[in-house]
């Protein structure tokens, strides 16, 4: 399976043409779908945006100031080196002084930059994809099925265009891809298996920097390389990367560790719940929910199927796995290793890793019941016939999504009368998470990355604009703005009117009623899954009363 086929190489520009327009329809699709998705979100600090977008372009601000980053949970190291990257890029001409306050006068241009890069990377990586499928393959509908690999999930896509590990993750699976595919040529893994190792050590490396839900995927090369000595080359070589990769964020190893043992130790989300790793009461429930996805169920049982009967008919000709069964088997065990540790705090956006990988079974799946009939060419327009069916079922699904995406956007900045909060200028606003808010989503990000910005955001943040911190203190609720702590009297008091804001008011509600026992709001009313709270106010604007004094 090596070589262009001959007729591309021969057929001069009218075929080569031909080839590249194909190779480039689904990335071009990808571009466009990403950036209408991107537009049609609305601005990053909406509620169901800021988190974590702004914490990555705090961090990455943290970088470009050459401190280390606050938010090392994930560890998500990529995403905040690309993001400074992106930044210092943008001038290289100025200081890190200057840069900070550029950035901090119009965080949201910086994250549409940082967004573009992304989208970017991502697009050229599946661009790359389908050329080495196509080259090692010879076949654009191999080729095409592993451009499929965004689209197969709209949580991919949904979260593709955001400063976010996911969004990277796109682009290391992709390169996972790219490598594995080569792999495939005859004898190449046997000429090259330690340089294959080393390559997908880096991107092993480079994935598990960005999100360390994405570990379990990379036991797929163990299976593929099947050599003791490539296998000890490629974990020494994912080491050093991992290493290299996360060397910005050194400073933060400790908190690191710390949190991730935390959340290891613990059976609930976070690390909460009782410290037996898993809640076994519900962890097999949670594995079964993962598993009803049909872009990996289906796919996985399909595959796991191949495996077996290539196997069976391997050992009876006297010959070995060929690499296309020995890549599938590794996918299958890639994704049952994903499902089995998110179970243990069920997000679906963990598996997107899982999601890409049923474009390389499903290209694998091609080649191997070709080989299995013979050639016959009704495998492959079969495929074709699925992919055609995927493209229509996917564009239907994208439109569905930005329709959903618009609709949330609108009602978001219609609550306080628009994105500039007209309605409620005269009243002390306080949000709470998640607020859609450009104050609150400074106010959040730089408290979560270490609040080495507070100085500079008091200038930069309206007065009367405070929030509820209840990110580290989930039992306990403080009133904050630039300055620091606030008492519930120093903000209330003196106030014509009061509007508090955010998706999750239990916290808020607790303080209020523990520091003010007789306040009563007004009014109150809903905007998506945000929840608007008013005292001395009403929705529509107009005015209630002044509140209640708070001693």
């Amino acid at each position: 399976m090596t070589g262009v086929p001959p007729g591309i190489l021969l057929g001069g520009w009218p075929a080569r043409v031909r080839a590249i327009a194909v190779l480039l329809a689904l990335p071009v699709c990808y571009l466009i779908a990403s950036l209408v998705l991107r537009a049609d979100s609305g601005p990053f600090w909406l509620w169901f945006n800021l988190d974590p977008d702004y914490f990555y372009l705090m961090d990455a601000l943290n970088l470009v100031n050459l401190t280390s980053p606050g938010h090392v949970a994930h560890p998500g190291t990529t995403v905040q080196t690309l993001g400074a990257l992106v930044i210092k890029a943008g001038y290289p001409t100025l200081d890190a002084e200057a840069i900070t306050a550029t950035v901090l006068d119009d965080p949201e241009f910086h994250l549409k930059r940082i967004s573009t890069a992304v989208i970017g990377l991502n697009a050229a990586a599946l661009t790359a994809a389908g050329i080495i499928g196509f080259v090692v393959f010879h076949s654009f509908v191999p080729a095409l099925l592993l451009q499929t690999a965004p689209f197969l999930s709209m949580l991919t896509l949904k979260h593709g265009f955001h400063a976010k590990p996911e969004a990277l993750l796109v682009f290391a699976m992709l390169a996972l891809f790219v490598v594995i595919v080569l792999a495939l040529r005859p004898g190449a893994l046997e000429a090259r298996r330690n340089r294959y190792a080393i390559a997908l050590g880096v991107i092993a490396g480079f994935a598990v920097a960005t999100k360390l839900t994405a570990a379990p995927v990379f036991v797929l090369p163990l299976v593929l390389l099947g050599n003791f000595r490539a296998i000890a080359v490629y974990g020494v070589a994912a080491f050093l990367a991992l290493v290299l990769f996360t060397l910005p964020a050194a400073g933060g190893y400790g908190d690191f560790f710390a949190w991730n043992w935390q959340v290891l130790k613990g059976s609930g989300a976070y690390g909460g719940g009782e410290g037996t790793v898993i809640d076994v009461a519900r962890y097999p429930a949670d594995v079964a929910r993962l598993l009803r996805r049909p872009v990996v169920s289906v796919v996985l049982v399909l595959s796991l199927v191949t495996v077996a009967l290539s196997w069976r008919r391997a050992r009876a000709e006297g010959r070995p796995l060929p690499p296309e069964g020995l890549a599938l088997a590794g996918v299958c065990l890639a994704q049952a290793a994903q499902v089995l540790v998110v179970a243990k705090q069920p997000a679906a956006h963990y598996m997107i890793p899982s999601y890409m990988l049923s474009a390389l079974s499903l290209a694998l799946l091609h080649q191997i019941w070709k080989d299995m009939s013979g050639g016959a060419k009704r495998i492959t327009q079969g495929f074709a016939v699925f992919l055609a069916a995927l493209v229509v079922a996917q564009a239907s699904a994208v439109y569905r999504q930005d329709r959903e995406l618009r609709q949330k956007t609108e009602t978001a900045l219609a609550a306080e009368g628009g994105g500039r909060g007209e309605r409620f200028r005269a009243c002390a606003r306080i949000y709470f998470y998640s607020a859609s808010s450009p104050s609150y989503a400074l106010y959040l990000s730089d408290h979560v990355t270490g609040g080495r910005f507070a100085n500079r955001l008091r200038s930069r943040i309206p007065a009367g604009v405070f929030w509820f911190e209840d990110w580290y203190k989930q039992v306990k609720t403080e009133i904050r703005d630039a300055g620091g702590i606030r008492s519930a009297a120093s903000v209330i008091n003196g106030q014509p009117c009061l509007m508090i804001r955010g998706t999750t008011p239990v916290h808020a509600l607790t303080y209020l009623k523990e520091v003010a026992p007789e306040f009563q709001f007004d009014d109150s009313c809903q905007a998506g899954e945000e929840t608007v709270l008013l005292k001395g106010a009403r929705c529509d604007g107009g005015l209630a009363g002044p509140p209640p004094q708070v001693p």
